[in-house]
């Protein structure tokens, strides 16, 4: 979180509710790791590299033709590491330890603005980001060390852009956990009405990784069953300080997961952020905050995103 994250245009890259979690940095079987990174180095520039009064597109060009090539090679390497049976597993997904709380975490999107919280917060969501090592460090150098809040439009521009590669690179790791007959239409879901090079990204990931998953999926939901498979893995650590089932009072807590449970078009005039005061027989008061989830076909779309809006609206 830095910076750059201010304003409509710069925050429209991300869903205003999903979930992150952390490759396993310890996970057996995976070699060859800082030899590949070592080969790709070339192919791991960021825009934020270029002067910050750079040109516009002209840059972005130049580093989405290098972040092909290293998703293409990353590609492949994953699918030589993760070929033999079991290699598709729960443990891909740093547990923190069995003490971190950071291994899982929830971001909201409040229309020109950002958060971060500890746990896994809300209904479960649309999307969800596994972010390995070197998606980590370009998300940081990209937003918050090698941004110039002082930049040009060019430079605020192939930031913006280049954000939405390591997006869906993010969603593409987590895809892998799915089953491989179930990918292809979640992420379609996932990217309704987006254009060809979305619809590209993914076929050609795809067509390198096609290796399935070994996580025994019982039902037609995986997605959702992918998710409470999360929850347990990560049970030790997960922050429960916004879990509204920890609330002591009965009628607030019902009353609160009644307000959460609520969808569509009758949260429109609801703001994105909202402070709720209860006061209690004793007189003390008990402050939550109201977010405001808006539901989106998809996220690539650097203008018009009322076009991207759906009728799929949570509290």
């Amino acid at each position: 979180k830095g910076p750059v994250c201010r304003g409509q245009i710069a925050l429209n890259v991300i869903d205003d509710h999903f979930w992150v979690v952390f490759h396993n940095p310890n996970r057996p079987g995976i070699k060859g790791g800082a030899r590949f990174l070592s080969q790709e180095l070339d192919h791991l520039s960021l825009p934020s590299e270029e002067q910050s009064n750079t040109l516009l597109l002209t840059p972005w060009l130049k580093y989405s033709r290098l972040v092909d090539k290293y998703l293409r090679a990353k590609t492949r390497f994953m699918a030589d590491n993760l070929s033999r049976p079991g290699a598709i597993s729960l443990d891909l997904i740093w547990d923190g330890d069995g003490w971190n709380d950071n291994a899982a975490l929830t971001v909201f999107r409040h229309f020109d603005s950002a958060s971060v919280v500890k746990g896994f917060v809300g209904e479960p969501p649309k999307t969800f980001w596994v972010i390995d090592y070197p998606l980590l460090e370009r998300i940081h150098y990209l937003l918050v060390a090698g941004f110039d809040v002082f930049g040009n439009v060019g430079h605020q521009l192939n930031t913006r852009l280049y954000m939405d590669f390591l997006r869906m690179e993010g969603e593409f790791n987590a895809l892998t956990l799915l089953p491989r007959d179930k990918r292809r239409e979640i992420w379609d879901y996932w990217y309704r009405d987006a254009g060809r090079y979305v619809q590209g990204f993914i076929q050609e990931r795809m067509e390198y990784f096609d290796h399935e998953s070994s996580i025994p999926y019982e039902t037609d939901d995986p997605l959702r069953e992918l998710y409470e498979r999360m929850r347990d893995r990560l049970r030790k650590v997960l922050n429960r300080d916004y879990d509204i089932a920890g609330e002591e009072d009965e009628f607030i807590r019902e009353s609160l997961q009644a307000l959460s449970r609520i969808r569509g078009e009758s949260l429109f005039w609801l703001p994105q952020a909202a402070f709720l005061s209860i006061e209690d027989g004793a007189g003390k008061a008990r402050i939550y905050t109201l977010i405001h989830n808006n539901g989106m076909s998809n996220v690539s779309t650097l203008l018009s995103e009322e076009k991207s809006a759906c009728r799929r609206r949570t509290a």
